[in-house]
């Protein structure tokens, strides 16, 4: 196992963070990188919650949601809040960088992976109709894709064995599904 990396004195040159970012996040997402690979500095972090709510942006562009601001601030919270706790509970603050940037930054490549599901389905609505079994199948084959790349990053980070990590991360998920359906229950 790697050793995670310390933070680094001097703040690094945002256009080699952002080739950073993506270049591991796409390794992460086919399972060939880890969340240390990632540098452990704030700005990598920030740039993985811009990353992340441009990402959402681009499907509000092609599919409009009510309460869109609300919804990315919340999820972003959310993911911070939750990642925290984790951390903490195993002991392991100094990995939250780190962590919380390779969650947001897969999730938000995987956003922009779905962002033409997403125009398929307006499109469908738009013209009267319904998407059909085929849309609601590759939108839960994104999500399940999702959640085990969130398992691996947790397995990485938390220290934790596949099946923990699943576990932790799948939870992880229907958690935060349900509270937005709570809290936005009227959109």
């Amino acid at each position: 196992m790697r050793f995670w990396r310390a933070c680094s004195p001097l703040p690094p040159k945002v256009g080699s963070l952002s080739g950073t970012l993506l270049s591991a996040s796409a390794r992460m997402l086919i399972f060939r990188g880890a969340p240390y690979d990632l540098p452990n500095h704030p700005q990598m972090l920030g740039l993985a919650i811009a990353f992340n709510a441009l990402a959402s942006g681009l499907v509000m562009m092609v599919a409009p949601i009510e309460n869109f601001v609300l919804r990315v601030g919340y999820y972003l919270l959310f993911t911070l809040a939750l990642n925290w706790v984790y951390v903490r509970l195993r002991s392991v603050p100094e990995r939250w960088q780190q962590t919380v940037a390779a969650l947001l930054a897969t999730d938000a490549l995987i956003t922009v992976l779905a962002t033409p599901l997403y125009a398929y389905a307006e499109r469908i609505t738009q013209a009267g109709g319904t998407p059909g079994p085929d849309f609601q199948f590759m939108l839960l084959g994104l999500i399940l894709w999702g959640a085990v790349v969130a398992g691996n990053i947790y397995r990485h980070a938390l220290g934790f064995s596949w099946p923990v990590a699943l576990g932790i991360s799948f939870a992880s998920t229907l958690l935060s599904i349900f509270t937005s359906a709570l809290l936005f229950a009227d959109a």
